[in-house]
């Protein structure tokens, strides 16, 4: 499965982390995501909050919110 990216965003993973543990070295899980790039999804999961896909960028994986991205074909 593939995703393009609809809407400029921040890993949801790293969002959570930073609102709620701050700590020294977050800067680290960081990834940006930009309208038109392209990834393969490793998984789909959900909690209360919402739906995502995980996806894996330079050895990281970083959670995109379905809201921010359509499936390709």
């Amino acid at each position: 499965m593939k995703i393009e990216i609809t809407k400029d965003c921040t890993c949801e993973h790293y969002l959570n982390e930073i609102m709620n543990y701050p700590r020294p070295g977050l800067d680290k899980l960081k990834k940006n995501f930009k309208v038109g790039e392209q990834y393969l999804v490793d998984t789909k999961w959900s909690n209360f909050y919402g739906e995502y896909y995980r996806v894996k960028t330079n050895g990281l994986y970083h959670d995109v919110s379905v809201n921010n991205c359509k499936l390709l074909k």
